[in-house]
């Protein structure tokens, strides 16, 4: 009896199964990556503005703090006093952003309140319209910033 010779898989053979099965993933895989990034990028973005709101809620609490000397980060009127002034300051401490599957990036914040125009220049009873910027540094480079006007009048907040 004559035995049949087994036969080997050769190299070639593999490579050319390995990238049909390939070619038939990628496009399977690529909408899902996709969707991924984009639900990443939507996540950063809430929690930016989210994170925004509250650096505002604390720059209107350094203005309201204004009388209190006390207090060593409070923003003086003085320092708002003249037409189109700019105050910047930066947060000593970074910031969190949560990702799914416990990923977390810190963020540097700073924030500059511009003073717009003052219509009553006459007295210093005046109303000034500022507009508060807060800027987000992120770790991967990119920059982002949030508008808050305000409208102030010298002792009082008005939004």
């Amino acid at each position: 009896m004559k035995k049949g010779k087994k036969r080997y898989f050769v190299l070639l053979e593999l490579l050319i199964a390995l990238s049909i099965v390939t070619l038939c993933l990628v496009p399977l895989i690529a909408p899902q990556v996709k969707m991924t990034t984009q639900i990443m990028s939507w996540i950063e973005k809430k929690q930016l503005d989210r994170l925004a709101d509250i650096a505002y809620a604390e720059v209107l609490e350094q203005l309201y703090e204004n009388g209190d000397e006390k207090k060593s980060d409070r923003i003086l009127w003085e320092q708002l006093s003249k037409n189109g002034a700019i105050f910047k300051r930066e947060w000593p401490e970074p910031v969190v952003i949560n990702y799914p599957k416990n990923r977390t990036a810190w963020v540097k914040r700073s924030y500059s309140i511009a003073t717009v125009d003052e219509k009553n220049k006459a007295s210093n009873d005046g109303f000034k319209r500022i507009m508060i910027t807060i800027y987000f540094h992120m770790p991967s480079g990119k920059s982002s910033y949030y508008e808050y006007p305000l409208i102030i009048i010298k002792g009082k907040i008005k939004r």
